[in-house]
């Protein structure tokens, strides 16, 4: 909190207030505002003319909202000259990364090492090889789709999942090679991204490590 004891002497937090006050006291947009002074820039059937959201709409940039405030979603729509203007709006966490990758200023294996950080799935370790890079348009949202689901649901949920399909991948002759003898001691697992590719890693620690993604059948048909 930024009245807290500590906030006075941590260094981050005192740049913290000292920011929010500049923005709250004299925002940037009273200096040099972008907005044509008789114009209207009506949300939702409210007038924001002359606030940030109009800026924001003319700037092509994003609003950051606080909760609890009249504009919790994303996008905000602001309608000028009878066009409707989708506006960038960040008001959860983790929101701005969804919003630069609706832009495409953020690569997909940014966007989802970001997006998933902190939960049950871990992409620190995947092989670039067979990762992101195979990761095409028109597939890219059934991957972040299938993500979100695994995310949502807790582990007994997850092995109960018919559509996730979660279960051991084998190691035998010919699936042996396509992992390390330390990790098929971790116990490779395999979950399904759609009816043809999956997703292969290993649990830890209620962390699922992804390692690599199939997009062939490649490794599910031997193991």
């Amino acid at each position: 909190m930024p009245t807290a004891p500590e906030a006075r002497i941590i260094n981050e937090a005192k740049r913290y207030k000292s920011t929010l006050a500049r923005a709250i006291c004299n925002p940037f947009w009273d200096d040099a505002p972008q907005q044509e002074p008789n114009a209207h820039y009506p949300a939702d059937k409210a007038d924001v003319s002359g606030s940030s959201v109009a800026e924001a709409t003319v700037c092509a940039v994003c609003l950051l909202s606080f909760i609890r405030s009249l504009y919790e979603k994303h996008p905000v729509v602001v309608t000028k000259d009878g066009v409707a203007i989708p506006v960038g709006n960040i008001w959860k966490e983790k929101q701005l990364s969804s919003i630069l990758f609706e832009r495409e200023e953020l690569s997909l294996k940014k966007y989802i090492t970001t997006r998933f950080s902190g939960g049950e799935l871990d992409f620190s370790l995947i092989d670039d090889t067979y990762g992101f890079s195979l990761v095409d348009n028109e597939n890219q949202n059934e991957f972040i789709d299938s993500f979100c689901k695994f995310e949502e649901l807790d582990w007994i949920a997850i092995a109960m999942n018919n559509g996730l399909d979660y279960k051991t991948y084998n190691k035998n002759k010919k699936s042996k090679r396509y992992f390390s003898d330390d990790l098929w001691k971790k116990g490779i697992k395999k979950f399904r991204i759609t009816k043809r590719n999956r997703c292969f890693g290993y649990l830890e620690n209620g962390i699922f490590y992804v390692l690599r993604f199939d997009f062939e059948h490649e490794l599910s048909d031997v193991g």
